[in-house]
């Protein structure tokens, strides 16, 4: 009877000890999974450019306002750029926005100003610049009253 113990007893401690090492042995293989490497040559996504920029002035700002391309199905934020000229050198305004639009109000009265956006993606990078188009705030730069109009706009 004590002979039975001790071989049943040895058994068991085998199965576990062979258990243990499986676990073991599994826990130091490689995963057996693909996992993605975005820093592949495999991954190449270009992100398209904003299309069909507006800019459109009124009395107390510049709204622009884009379109981005419903094939893309990458998660973007937006950045607007700005310049006093044409072909000047466009400044960063705004970045990560998270919309279609944006309003400019650091603009003066009867200036013109010339903006382009870029799409962005924390793992793409920047998309080329949209077009680039201008607008004139409106206005006289007096926006709580106006004199010669005779409107309180407060």
């Amino acid at each position: 009877m004590i002979n039975l113990k001790n071989e049943i007893f040895m058994k068991i401690r085998n199965c576990i000890v062979i258990l243990l090492l499986l676990m073991f042995i599994l826990g130091c293989e490689e995963p057996r999974y693909d996992t993605l490497d975005f820093n592949s040559s495999n991954v190449n996504i270009e992100l398209e450019e904003p299309v069909n920029l507006t800019v459109q002035g009124s009395n107390n700002y510049i709204m622009i306002y884009w379109n981005y391309p419903l094939n893309q199905t990458v998660t973007v934020s937006f950045a607007v750029y700005r310049s006093e000229s044409e072909n000047g050198e466009f400044a960063l305004l705004k970045d990560e926005i998270n919309s279609t639009y944006y309003y400019d109000n650091a603009v003066e009265p009867g200036k013109t100003y010339w903006y382009k956006v870029k799409a962005k993606s924390i793992l793409y990078g920047d998309s080329d610049f949209s077009e680039s188009k201008s607008a004139v705030r409106k206005g006289r730069g007096v926006d709580i009253y106006d004199k010669e109009a005779g409107n309180d706009k407060k």
